[in-house]
Formats: C-alpha cells, structure tokens, sequence
C-alpha cells in the first residue's frame, strides 16, 4: 500500500536528517585541506595552471601553492610558492623538512621609463619572464624533478630517467617547454646520465631522497641583504598587489641617461624579510604542524649567494645549504 503524506513527509525529513550527519561526519573526519591564495598576476598562464590548478585528465598531479603574508620589514604583502609532497594531504601525521630555494636576479627588473612603469606593462613583463619566485618553478622545473626524486616507485636510475622523460613530455603539452629547447628525452639524460650518474648502469638502484616541502621566497633584486641600514631609499610603495609595478615616483635613476630607471625594491630590508618568512612557516602558516625544524637553504646566482651568506651567518636555523652558480664574490 502506498505511504500516507505524513509518513511520505516524515521520510523525507529522516532522510535529510542522516544525509546532513554523514556530511557533517565527512567534514570533520577527511583530512583539512587549505586551498592557497589564487595566484593575482598570470592567471591564464597554462604552465603555471598545470602546476597550481591541475586536470583529473593530468597524468601527473602536483600540490603546488601560491601562499602570502605580510612583512613588516618590507612593508608590504608578499607571496611565495610552496610545493607540497604528493601525499600531503594523505598522511596528516606526518612531518617533513622544508628547502627554501634563493631565486636569481632579474634583470628584467630594470628598463626605460615608457615600458615598465604602468602596471600592466609591469604585469606584462612579470608573466613574460616568470622571474623571481617563478624562476625555480618554471624556468628550473623544481616540481617536476623533486617528485621524480621523491617517487618511491623509481627503484633504478632507469626508472628516474624514464619518469622524468615522461613527466617533461606532459610538461611540454602544457607550455612548460618553449621552441628550441631541449626534448623531454633529451632533458631527462641530462639530468640523469649526463649528472646524476654519469658512467654509471641506469639499471643500478637508485635510491629516492627524502620527501620535503620546497618553498620558493619572492626578494626582489636584494641580495638577500639589508642593504638600506634602516633608511628609506625609496618612496613608499603605493600600489603593493600591484604584481611588482610601480610609478615614476617610485623608480630610481640607475645611470647618467635620463629614462633609465630600476624598479623599487633592489635596496631594503630583504635579509629581514627572509627571517621573517622563517619564522612566519614555522609559528603562522597553516603549514607549521607539518614542518621540521630541520631546513635546508639552496640558491641559484645571487640567491646563491644568499643561501651561503644567510646560512653561514644563521647556522643554527639551517642544516644544509649549496649554492648553484652563486655569485660569492
């Protein structure tokens, strides 16, 4: 016999009722994830959409975020890439020590006063040339050849260099390879015939690193220095989401021709600004239960020199540190 109204209502009711519960239940027993700040300067650039936002059609997933706090020294809002291990989220419990790479100078940053003091020319140039915090990213692939490294399932280097092969091929289907650079083959041999093992049998065993979080700090041209001493050598920044772009006012002649300029921030409290980012990954991020206090400091060009500098001056916060064609000098 059919149900009457009531108990046809009441059904209903038991039934959203349970449906709620098992929701709520879910809610707080999957594991939290923390969605990272939408990326404010390239968003439709499809090298860096693969890595922040990837496709369930991705073969390979990586847990990239583009994060920001504020620095008091710098005195503005400052963001920075961190790569997550790919089992972040699958294993809470589980602590892991943090490399922070240097980036290098960017000489993009410097130019004549009709191409790059409006912010979207300034946008323009930032999305074009991918420097600063984007240099480890993009123009070294760090994501792409830390996970390789990382994958339990490379037991030999044949294996390395065929996951690498694989995971540059894919790269490449999303913008990550430009024309006339080398091909995914020939990128994964460099890597691991040509330096990794060279001379070596790639069906030797190969034994994957430690899985870390990579964190990729934005310093502008600094030098990783607090080279102003505490004076302000430049007029305040007004427009600070501005994705680096800035007024004439704030520019600072570089040279006897008059419409040479170089962007604000070459000079300032950037050493501070790097302890500071310490210390905010350590006490505030939503990352600071999942990291050791065992880290590593690496840098390429004059963030080379920043890691040695910063690492043998502060040897109690670092526990490694290397230097990639730093400038030392």
């Amino acid at each position: 016999m059919p149900r009457s109204s009531a108990a046809g209502h009441f059904t209903k009711r038991r039934n959203w009722f349970w449906l709620v519960l098992i929701c709520i239940l879910l809610l707080f027993s999957w594991p939290f994830e923390v969605q990272s700040s939408g990326h404010p300067c390239c968003p439709e650039d499809p090298e860096l959409s693969y890595f922040l936002y990837p496709k369930s059609s991705q073969r390979f997933q990586y847990l990239v975020r583009y994060e920001t706090f504020f620095s008091s020294a710098r005195g503005k809002e400052k963001g920075f890439f961190i790569i997550l291990p790919e089992d972040f989220y699958q294993n809470p419990k589980v602590k892991y020590p943090i490399l922070f790479l240097l980036h290098g100078y960017n000489f993009h940053r410097r130019g004549f006063w009709w191409n790059v003091l409006s912010p979207e020319k300034a946008r323009k140039v930032l999305c074009e040339e991918k420097e600063e915090e984007y240099h480890w990213l993009l123009h070294e692939d760090i994501a792409v050849i830390g996970y390789a490294m990382m994958d339990s399932k490379n037991r030999t280097y044949k294996d390395l260099e065929k996951s690498l092969e694989e995971r540059f091929e894919e790269l490449s289907r999303y913008g990550g390879l430009l024309k006339g650079d080398y091909t995914p083959k020939e990128i994964a041999q460099s890597i691991v015939s040509h330096n990794l093992h060279p001379k070596g049998n790639l069906s030797d065993p190969f034994h994957p690193i430690q899985k870390m979080i990579i964190l990729l700090p934005d310093s502008d041209n600094g030098f990783y220095n607090d080279e102003n001493e505490g004076k302000k050598l430049f007029p305040e920044t007004k427009n600070q989401k501005g994705c680096d772009s800035f007024n004439s006012g704030e520019a600072m002649n570089y040279s006897l021709f008059p419409f040479l300029y170089m962007k604000p921030g070459a000079l300032g409290r950037h050493e501070s600004y790097f302890l500071e980012l310490v210390r905010f990954i350590d006490s505030h991020s939503p990352y600071r239960e999942r990291v050791l206090r065992k880290r590593g400091l690496g840098g390429i060009s004059i963030g080379g020199f920043g890691a040695i500098k910063l690492g043998l001056k502060y040897p109690h916060f670092f526990q490694s540190i290397s230097s990639q064609s730093g400038l030392l000098d």
